[in-house]
């Protein structure tokens, strides 16, 4: 089991093409008449999605890791394993929102860390967030 968690994990890394964006922006940008305000708006709101769904997906992949070891996470908090049964959207959702809120710095405080790791992928989450707002 911890195998197949594994190695699901090693294929998201094939999801990092995504990071060539910038590469295929910069090829193409002198071929299409855009001016710079608007691309850059356009690679902002492109990258704060794709932080938004790796932290998410982190964020969900950090329960459901700590799920058998710890004594409890943000996921027990919210429903527990009942609540989330069948369901993965709802985890997905969940998670998104707690991207979302720790990107923007809004930071509600209804869905938080709840043992060490993920105190520290939450304190990760948010120095990536603030470099995200720095770098644009």
């Amino acid at each position: 089991l911890r195998l197949v968690r594994t190695i699901r994990t090693l294929r998201l890394f094939k999801v990092a093409r995504i990071l060539k964006m910038n590469r295929l922006v910069q090829r193409y940008q002198f071929r299409i008449s855009v001016r710079f305000a608007a691309l850059e708006l356009v690679r902002m709101v492109l990258s704060i999605v794709v932080a938004a769904h790796w932290m998410a997906c982190v964020w969900g992949l950090v329960a459901n890791l700590n799920a058998e070891g710890a004594p409890q996470t943000w996921h027990d908090i919210i429903g527990g394993s009942e609540h989330f049964a069948g369901r993965p959207q709802r985890q997905y959702l969940l998670a998104l929102y707690w991207a979302v809120t720790t990107l923007t710095a809004v930071g509600y405080g209804d869905i938080t860390p709840q043992n060490m790791t993920e105190y520290v992928v939450c304190v990760v989450c948010m120095v990536l967030g603030g470099a995200l707002w720095g770098w644009f």
